[in-house]
């Protein structure tokens, strides 16, 4: 059976997509990550801001692929970029993008379901008020895997992931509050590994609250097809690197048939 090695990363994005990048190509350059044939990157990754922000940061896709083009260099794997800002005629798109060592696209997702939220204080964040939403899946292959893509407030939406049936993996990518985090993130990250019977592999920001934004949750994990967390990293900066194997999944669903 084979195995897919791979480097989940965790963020502390801000609103300089110069800045961020920086930050992404330190942690995909470390030694400790080198060889891995997958890392996947947090939604917002290259502008974690506010509305006002996001617009200001957001290019067309062929300036974001020149723009990430370094990074994609000293990584040997691919690339999930998760989350960026993509401008297209007079719409902007939440764009979950997976990249080769050659800076080759070789997926596009755009969010699906937008996030609407009424925080504490009463006031709303509301992704449609910039942001266009997506209405196809999007899938790729990195060593034989076949692996979904998703982003964020997707997440609670089971219907969306039923459609990635026969992936090995599903990404989740994030900027997922501390306060909803607290509550539902690792609990949902698990029913959705669950119901398909495969990995998930979520990458999160973990951020301080700024300008009305509010602080995101972190803890971002690899969960296995049973529903057990085989690790997480909850706080700060980083990275982690784990092999999983494709036997796991044939096995979980050898026992529980759900076709």
């Amino acid at each position: 059976m084979r195995e897919l090695d791979t480097v989940i990363v965790q963020m502390q994005s801000g609103a300089c997509p110069e800045e961020n990048l920086a930050q992404a190509k330190t942690l995909l350059s470390a030694a400790q990550i080198r060889g891995a044939a997958l890392a996947v990157l947090p939604e917002n990754v290259l502008c974690h801001g506010t509305f006002s922000e996001i617009q200001a940061a957001a290019r067309p896709l062929g300036e974001w692929l020149e723009f990430l083009h370094p990074a994609t260099k000293c990584f040997k794997g691919s690339i999930v970029w998760g989350g960026i800002p993509v401008r297209e005629k007079n719409r902007l798109f939440n764009v979950s993008l997976v990249t080769s060592p050659a800076g080759k696209i070789l997926a596009r997702y755009e969010k699906n379901k937008l996030f609407h939220y009424r925080k504490k204080d009463s006031a709303t964040i509301c992704e449609a008020d910039i942001y266009t939403p997506g209405k196809r899946p999007a899938s790729f292959s990195c060593q034989g895997w076949d692996i979904g893509l998703s982003i964020c407030f997707d997440l609670r939406f089971p219907q969306l992931f039923a459609r990635y049936k026969k992936a090995h993996a599903i990404v989740v990518t994030a900027a997922f509050t501390r306060e909803t985090g607290k509550a539902h993130w690792l609990a949902l990250l698990r029913a959705r590994a669950i119901e398909n019977q495969c990995y998930i592999f979520a990458s999160n920001q973990h951020t301080r609250p700024r300008n009305g934004i509010p602080a995101t949750f972190g803890h971002s994990a690899i969960i296995a097809p049973w529903g057990e967390m085989l690790h997480q990293h909850p706080s700060g900066a980083g990275a982690f690197r784990m092999k999983l194997n494709e036997s796991e999944i044939s096995r979980v669903r050898s026992l529980i048939c759900m076709d």
